[in-house]
């Protein structure tokens, strides 16, 4: 991978993110992070769709300020 960081990969069609990761790299002066997490709906992660969004509310209260992420996409 370009940015060298060690995360989940699938390789089909079944998901493969269970937790949260977080992939950061810089695209000429633009600091750029990827916030990867578990999909609403999956079954294999076995957990609800409210527990991801809790866990993922939980992860961006905590992280925000620290991303320095002033123009955000969510997607």
């Amino acid at each position: 991978m370009a940015t060298g960081a060690e995360i989940d990969v699938g390789h089909d069609l079944e998901p493969c993110t269970t937790d949260i990761q977080i992939i950061r790299f810089q695209f000429f002066d633009v600091n750029v992070v990827f916030v990867d997490t578990p999909g609403f709906d999956d079954d294999n992660t076995h957990k609800s769709d409210v527990e991801i969004l809790t866990m993922l509310a939980d992860w961006l209260n905590a992280t925000w300020v620290l991303l320095s992420c002033p123009n955000p996409i969510t997607y």
